[in-house]
């Protein structure tokens, strides 16, 4: 909609809104916040939403978010991010080459899609709610394993390869 739009550079969203679309603001170059006002019963984010933003150095989803799509976040300068307790699922690359140092996994996530952390060089923290048995995916390629070793979780019995993580948590 709004996609490769220098010129848009703050985004206000009414409690109306329950979904950004596909590519809605993806390179919005000069784009450096979102506003959401209100709160929606469900929210979900679109592929490639506010991919290539690159002056969106952070961002506040609504908590009632379930759905982050594929390149969600894809190349934007973010350092901090807060994936809201109901999101179910976090889209291949939603993450990958941002400025993230932490995040937080809470447990209501059951899938990660490949690639969600790649290339994301300052991050130095996983943290993962999930309670032990609990049901989570991770795509192959999500590189949550390698330098982010969660293998010394005492509720998961992780099997990771230099491709990302695998295996039963």
């Amino acid at each position: 909609v709004f996609q490769n739009n220098p010129k848009i550079t703050t985004v206000t969203l009414s409690d109306k809104i329950d979904t950004i679309g596909a590519r809605a603001f993806n390179n919005c170059i000069n784009l450096t916040s979102v506003e959401f006002k209100g709160n929606v019963a469900s929210f979900n984010l679109g592929d490639y939403a506010f991919a290539n933003c690159a002056a969106l150095e952070e961002i506040t989803i609504p908590a009632n978010t379930t759905h982050i799509g594929k390149y969600a976040f894809y190349k934007t300068p973010l350092t901090a991010f807060t994936v809201p307790n109901e999101v179910t699922y976090l889209g291949e690359y939603a993450f990958a080459y941002t400025y993230i140092e932490t995040i937080n996994v809470p447990a209501s996530v059951t899938k990660i899609g490949n690639g969600a952390f790649s290339y994301c060089e300052n991050l130095e923290e996983i943290v993962f709610d999930q309670a032990e048995g609990a049901a989570l995916t991770i795509g192959g390629d999500a590189k949550i394993a390698g330098p982010y070793d969660v293998s010394d979780s005492e509720q998961w019995e992780v099997y990771h390869d230099y491709k990302g993580a695998q295996g039963t948590f």
